[in-house]
């Protein structure tokens, strides 16, 4: 989760300027609330992660982790390296609806569902966003 979070920051630096000229609604997240918001999606997955290893079942949860955030990975490197804002939200979309599927996993599962709430929140906030960039773009 930790290389995670270093890839989508790394792929996120210095995509100021392109965020900057998106046509942005008003309740689009400043870079420094995104810079606040990326450390408690990447340490909600990691709290996850170790709820499901203490259980050691985590196959098919741990396979959904990674999915999500690779997919999050190519949501920001399809946003702000190759400025295609109409896949990124369906990048997104895809981001969400796993999101979905790993947080009912996870209720059945009965362990890390509530942190795992904080990041599907986020996610469908971003989502959100993404749709009105691309919407007037």
């Amino acid at each position: 989760m930790l290389v995670f979070a270093f890839l989508f920051a790394a792929s996120e630096n210095g995509g100021g300027e392109y965020y900057a000229s998106l046509p942005l609604p008003p309740f689009a997240p400043t870079r420094l609330t995104m810079h606040i918001l990326m450390p408690i999606e990447y340490a909600m997955y990691i709290y996850v992660f170790a709820c499901l290893i203490a259980k050691r079942k985590f196959k098919t949860e741990f396979i959904l982790l990674i999915v999500i955030n690779l997919l999050s990975l190519a949501c920001v490197v399809v946003l702000f390296v190759f400025h295609l804002e109409f896949i990124a939200t369906f990048i997104m979309f895809a981001v969400l609806a796993f999101g979905v599927i790993e947080f009912f996993k996870l209720c059945m599962f009965k362990k890390g569902y509530l942190p795992f709430l904080i990041t599907l929140g986020i996610n469908t906030y971003l989502t959100v966003v993404m749709i009105f960039i691309s919407m007037k773009g």
